[in-house]
């Protein structure tokens, strides 16, 4: 845990693999492994893990939230747009997604892929999350973060 706290994300992307070898087709380790993966820039495993979770639970909003991020780093920001949309329909609860909606709506004009291998390295701004979610799953107590 210390290594993903201090942003070690092949960590988390392993700790979401073991996960899923206990729990597969876990929806939220499918995503959360996504994730850690999209950070890391590997595309083809990120987009294998969150198509498994859509095609499980094709109402789950994190997943097309998940979806939509791989799409806007693949420079797709309309298919990203369709999938944000698509959250706000299945949780308008879901306040982060407006933010997300207005980059890609901004992106939409300008469809160029963005880089991926070799690139430096940027902080997606689901990183928080995900270390949170993997505290969670430490401690069991959402509230108990170790800092």
């Amino acid at each position: 845990m210390s290594q993903l706290r201090s942003g070690n994300l092949a960590m988390a992307a392993e700790l979401c693999d073991l996960n899923l070898k206990k729990y597969p087709g876990d929806g939220n380790f499918l995503c959360l492994s996504a994730k850690a993966n999209l950070a890391l820039r590997n595309l083809s495993i990120a987009e294998t893990r969150i198509a498994e979770a859509l095609r499980l639970f094709p109402d789950f909003s994190l997943a097309h939230e998940t979806e939509g991020d791989i799409l806007l780093v693949k420079g797709l920001a309309k298919q990203a747009l369709a999938a944000y949309e698509t959250v706000m329909r299945l949780d308008p609860s879901n306040i982060r997604i407006h933010d997300k909606i207005d980059k890609a709506r901004s992106l939409r004009e300008s469809e160029t892929p963005a880089p991926t291998a070799g690139a430096a390295a940027r902080r997606m701004p689901f990183e928080d999350e995900l270390r949170k979610a993997l505290d969670y799953e430490k401690s069991g107590d959402p509230r108990s973060e170790e800092h």
